[in-house]
């Protein structure tokens, strides 16, 4: 009798079981379908994951013109993105800070951003490694030397998020926010800046 490697002695019943003759070739010609599938979730608990929050931590760099010395700023950020939708929207917000400081001719140097931002996120694909797009609008606040108070603006975004464990997953974000300049005077201080950063998801 013809061995089944699904159950002992072929008794699964099931008519496309693989036996000793012509398993290979059957093998073959089903790779392509199981390479199409897509990745089982690595989330085994049985209370789906209502959210997700992102830290982040990277560079953000602003205009040259108004603010060196303090244009490369160490950036810290948190957020809450929602689970996906079966369309793989989701949304986002969040908060986030940068800084730098210098000593310059014998005077010591601060600026730092606090902003805030709420959108829209676009999941690619459903397997474990996973691009998505997002933007929406943001509020900023700027403290330096020449001038602060808050200003607002939108963004946009592109990241890669990788789920390593249940739960948890790593990436790499990129944005770059539009925002009003700062001030009365024109053209005011400029409030636009690229940020790239490293993420770390905890699903809730």
């Amino acid at each position: 009798m013809e061995r089944s490697i699904l159950r002992p002695n072929g008794e699964d019943g099931n008519p496309t079981r693989f036996g000793r003759r012509g398993g290979g070739r059957k093998l073959v010609l089903l790779a392509p379908a199981l390479l199409a599938l897509p990745a089982p979730t690595l989330d085994q608990d049985d209370e789906p994951i209502r959210a997700e929050c992102v830290l982040s931590v990277g560079r953000r760099t602003l205009d040259e013109d108004d603010w060196a010395p303090l244009e490369e700023q160490l950036a810290l950020g948190v957020e809450l993105v929602g689970a996906p939708s079966e369309e793989h929207w989701a949304w986002e917000l969040g908060l986030a800070h940068s800084e730098d400081e210098v000593t310059a001719m014998g005077a010591d140097l601060h600026a730092s951003t606090l902003g805030v931002h709420a959108g829209l996120r676009r999941w690619i694909g459903s397997s474990a490694l996973r691009p998505y797009f997002a933007g929406g609008v943001t509020a900023i606040y700027a403290d330096l030397d020449t001038s602060d108070g808050w200003s607002y603006g939108g963004y946009g975004r592109v990241g890669l998020s990788l789920a390593v464990a249940d739960r948890l997953s790593l990436g790499v974000d990129a944005r770059y926010a539009f925002v009003r300049p700062l001030g009365l005077d024109d053209p005011g201080v400029d409030l636009d800046g690229f940020q790239v950063a490293v993420t770390l998801g905890i699903g809730l």
